[in-house]
């Protein structure tokens, strides 16, 4: 393990590679892939939601 007193992070190895730690949140730090995958995950639902919002306001003008 490696500590940099700069960053406040920790350098370890984890599954056969290194991964960022972050002692504060006791968590690792997302490598690229994961959080890309976070982050398209989370686009997919504001696209779900906005398309659920669009049906139901159409629904809700019919009513009327």
């Amino acid at each position: 393990m490696v500590t940099s007193e700069t960053l406040g992070l920790e350098l370890r190895f984890e599954d056969e590679r290194l991964r960022l730690w972050d002692p504060e949140t006791q968590e690792y730090l997302l490598e690229h892939q994961e959080e890309h995958a976070g982050r398209m995950a989370s686009e997919q639902r504001v696209r779900d939601l906005e398309t659920e919002l669009a049906k139901f306001t159409e629904r809700r003008l019919g009513e009327h």
